[in-house]
């Protein structure tokens, strides 16, 4: 596992830390962009099913290597209401 906490080797695994204390803990970085298109707090398994379904390496952006691992974006519509 790397910094990101998300790797990728057949499938997606994305750590548990990533989901609860970066894509939905209430003040995080990210957190109410998550929020604003529906999910909640107790929606972890929810965002990681709809992330790992969406994940595609083709559409990874800003690659870089730094000390060996490997850092990009990979931008991605999701949603669970109609906004």
């Amino acid at each position: 596992m790397d910094d990101s906490g998300i790797k990728k080797t057949g499938s997606v695994f994305i750590a548990d830390d990533k989901i609860n204390m970066f894509f939905l803990l209430e003040g995080a970085k990210h957190a109410q962009d998550f929020f604003d298109v529906g999910y909640g707090s107790a929606g972890g398994e929810r965002l990681r099913k709809d992330i790992s379904d969406n994940f595609d390496i083709g559409k990874a952006v800003e690659k870089k290597t730094s000390n060996g691992v490997e850092k990009f974006s990979i931008f991605m519509d999701l949603e669970i209401t109609q906004k």
